[in-house]
């Protein structure tokens, strides 16, 4: 699992570059944090690809997929 807090200086190659990284070796779980937005993407691998499992919003809670029973509450993320 990877998780990855965004900054306005290094988005792009971040959500590039990293992205097709992390999916080449395997990570099974890739969690990006927008504070700007206020959200927050979780990918999942299946098959060798990452297909998008949850968008979270800032009142909703992100649920892993890999970890069972691990639930991040975005309004405590945020404050």
């Amino acid at each position: 699992m990877v998780v990855e807090i965004l900054s306005s200086s290094s988005a792009y190659h971040n959500l590039r570059s990293k992205y097709d990284v992390y999916e080449k070796y395997g990570v099974k779980e890739y969690i990006i944090i927008g504070p700007i937005a206020q959200n927050v993407d979780l990918y999942v691998l299946r098959e060798g690809a990452y297909y998008l499992h949850q968008r979270a919003g800032i009142n909703e809670t992100l649920n892993s997929v890999l970890l069972a029973g691990f639930g991040l509450e975005l309004n405590k993320l945020f404050k």
